[in-house]
Order: structure tokens, then C-alpha cells, then sequence
């Protein structure tokens, strides 16, 4: 799924979320469903479109403060939503209207349910949505076997960046960048499974990952472009990174009691590990088996560039290994 599409979805789906909610609200307060209908979709509209441009003021925020924000931000577009609303359905605005009781019901309503769904948000953030689903829904309790596409991702050269910005900088540039990549991830219907120190794994259902994970390593590599005069002026270098993919059959199960999680087991899990490793090896920014990449929607700027018949560590046969490399910097390409 492209960016342009992704965008198209999440906008459609707050809106149909912000309709049947208005929808709700108007059968509470006995007002014209119409009227809720419409209103509950403009908001939607309106949250899904001013969202994502808080991504940057959310970095260095505590949640705290990012539930209230969002809380007060959505209270606000639902008032003047109620005001367009109001003033397309019934031609002309009242001061009697904005104080009625039917008003001020439908906004405490309205500011109740957005301080929890910023809750929600946060949490979904913090779990990762499939691990949010399953606790609530207890899909993994029993274990089950799933097709998955399974990315591990490490920034290059941690120890060098640390000695030479030192620790404090160090880890504002990596939690900058990984923070970055995971929004990216997510806007590529991907998922982070977790963090460990300067590295990630991120992982995608099969049938969704085939679509999406290539266009995510151009957006990351769009992404470093784009920011690099951003990290050298507040940092003095720019992020490398190194990463291994691969895609398999494995076994999803909830596991843990005070701190529960959804991890997944199997082959392909281990070899996208051992892949990111061995990227160093070969110098090369991504690493993924061939049977892997020949099943992949490239876009137009990536092409697949041999790196040969490798052992892998923990097993008996050698796989063809490939990268995914910009055609301006592949001569063959």
C-alpha cells in the first residue's frame, strides 16, 4: 500500500468512526441523526487531517501531556464542526444555540470519549496495535501459526556516534531516528515488535508485506535525505543503518504475566537477525533472501542486486542472498 493510499484509508476511517459515533451522540441528545451523521464525519475528518502534523511536538512530550493535547485539540474541531454543522443544516447560528443544554451534553460527551480514545492511542503505541488486539481479544492465548514478513533493523556505527557526540546526544539522535522509522513503519501498514538498545524489529502479515516493505526502505532512504542537513546541524552526523528481512511460516503466542507480550517463533525470525548482522559483512545497507525479494512489489527507483550463496548461522543449507539497491547506484541496474 502506497503513502497516498494509507493516507486515504486512515482519513475514511476516521471519518466512518466519527460518523457512527455522531450518529450515537445524536440519539442521546434526541437531535436529527442527519445532523450527527454529518457532524461526526466532519470531525473525523478534521482529527485525521491535523494529526499527523503533532507527530513532531509528541517526540519529547510525556503522555500525560500528549492525552490532554489531543483531548483539547479534538474538543475543539468538535465545536467547530457542531458550528458548521449547525450553520449548513439550519442556515444561521444562535447564542442560545452554543449554550444550550443539548450543546454542552453533546461536547462533554464528545470530550469524555476523546480522552479515551487518547488513551487508547497511547497505550496501542506503547503495546503495538496487534499485541493491544490480542490482549483485548485474547487471539494468541492458544498459540497459532501465521505468515509473516519479519525486519530487523540496527543503526550502524552506535559506539563511534556515542565517542564522538557523546552519550546524552547519542541517544537523542537514535531515539529521533528510530522514532521516525517506526512512523514511517506504521505508514507502510507495517508494526514494531519491539525495541532492544539501537536496534528494532518490525514485522508485517505476509499478504500485506509484499506490497509494503520495499517502498518502506525507500521512504527510510527518502527520509535520511531529506533530514540530513537537520542532523548535522543538531547532531554533526547523519544515521547509518543496516537491514535484514525474511518471511516464513511461525508460531504467534501471548506469553508473560506482568508485563504481557505477543512474540513470535520460527525460522524467519532468526534468519532476518542473522541477515541484519551479516549486511555488515557485505557492506550493504539491506540484506534479504532471494525468495524473499523475487515475491516483492518494487517501486520503480529499487532493483534487486546479487550478493550471492551465504551460510547462515544455526543452518545446515546456504541461501541466496540479495539487496535491494537504488538503480543510480547499481551499474547493471
Amino acid at each position: 500500500m502506497t503513502r497516498s493510499k494509507r493516507t486515504s484509508s486512515i482519513w475514511l476511517f476516521y471519518s466512518l468512526c466519527g460518523a457512527l459515533f455522531g450518529t450515537l451522540i445524536s440519539l442521546i441528545v434526541h437531535e436529527p441523526l442527519i445532523h450527527g451523521l454529518a457532524n461526526g464525519f466532519l470531525v473525523g475528518l478534521l482529527i485525521a487531517i491535523v494529526t499527523p502534523y503533532l507527530h513532531s511536538y509528541f517526540r519529547q512530550r510525556a503522555v500525560i501531556v500528549q492525552i490532554l493535547t489531543m483531548s483539547i485539540m479534538w474538543s475543539v474541531l468538535i465545536m467547530i464542526s457542531l458550528v458548521i454543522s449547525h450553520a449548513l443544516f439550519w442556515k444561521e447560528l444562535h447564542i442560545n444555540w452554543l449554550l444550550s443544554k443539548a450543546t454542552l451534553v453533546h461536547f462533554m460527551l464528545c470530550f469524555g470519549m476523546a480522552i479515551i480514545m487518547s488513551m487508547l492511542i497511547r497505550i496501542s503505541q506503547f503495546l503495538g496495535n496487534t499485541t493491544l488486539k490480542a490482549l483485548i481479544l485474547g487471539q494468541y492465548i492458544t498459540p497459532k501459526h501465521e505468515q509473516r514478513i519479519f525486519l530487523f533493523l540496527d543503526i550502524a556505527d552506535s559506539t563511534a556516534i556515542t565517542q564522538r557526540v557523546g552519550p546524552i546526544k547519542a541517544q537523542q539522535l537514535m531515539g529521533m531516528f528510530l522514532h521516525d522509522v517506526s512512523h514511517l513503519i506504521r505508514l507502510h501498514s507495517g508494526e514494531v515488535q519491539r525495541y532492544v538498545g539501537d536496534n528494532m524489529m518490525a514485522t508485517w502479515p505476509l499478504s500485506k508485506g509484499v506490497w509494503c516493505v520495499a517502498f518502506f526502505l525507500e521512504a527510510v532512504d527518502k527520509y535520511l535525505k531529506e533530514h540530513m542537513p537537520h542532523y548535522l546541524q543538531q547532531f554533526g552526523v547523519v544515521p547509518k543503518y543496516r537491514i535484514g528481512i525474511d518471511a516464513g511460516e511461525v508460531v504467534a503466542k501471548e506469553i508473560g504475566e506482568h508485563k504481557r507480550s505477543v512474540e513470535f517463533f520460527g525460522n524467519a525470525v532468526n534468519i532476518a537477525a542473522r541477515l541484519e548482522k551479516m549486511a555488515k559483512i557485505l557492506n550493504v545497507t539491506n540484506l534479504l533472501t532471494q525468495k524473499l525479494a523475487k515475491n516483492l512489489i518494487l517501486p520503480n527507483s529499487l532493483t534487486i542486486l546479487a550478493q550471492g550463496k551465504h551460510a547462515i548461522t544455526g543452518f545446515e543449507e546456504p541461501h541466496e542472498l540479495v539487496s535491494l539497491s537504488h538503480r543510480s547506484n547499481n551499474p547493471q541496474g
